[in-house]
């Protein structure tokens, strides 16, 4: 008993030690959704390298999409999408190496 206490703490002990590193890379892609009914097919606005496709869900009744700005940041592990305000939108350009946050 005493023994299987022992690993059960020590496994937590492990898993609370454990805290998300900030991702590094260049930012490969910026893009800007407007805002829209889901209805509505709507064009994005990408700054990048090369496109990146997006794929939007639909739903059957309408409703309102708010606008999004994505940051999609690349290293050599993958590349990663941030969804960021507007002032963070416009702040960065593409190419850029940048620092984001893991939520």
């Amino acid at each position: 008993m005493k023994k299987k206490l022992f690993i059960l703490i020590s496994l937590l002990a492990v898993l609370g030690s454990c805290k998300n590193q900030p991702f590094k890379g260049f930012l490969v892609c910026k893009e800007y959704i407007p805002g829209h009914m889901d209805d509505k097919h709507v064009q994005s606005v990408q700054e990048a390298y090369v496109y990146v496709p997006i794929i939007h869900p639909r739903r059957h009744e309408p409703e309102y999409i708010p606008s999004e700005w994505h940051f999609y940041v690349a290293n050599k592990y993958g590349v990663r999408d941030f969804k960021v305000d507007s002032l963070t939108y416009l702040r960065h350009k593409v190419g850029e190496r940048i620092v984001m946050n893991l939520k």
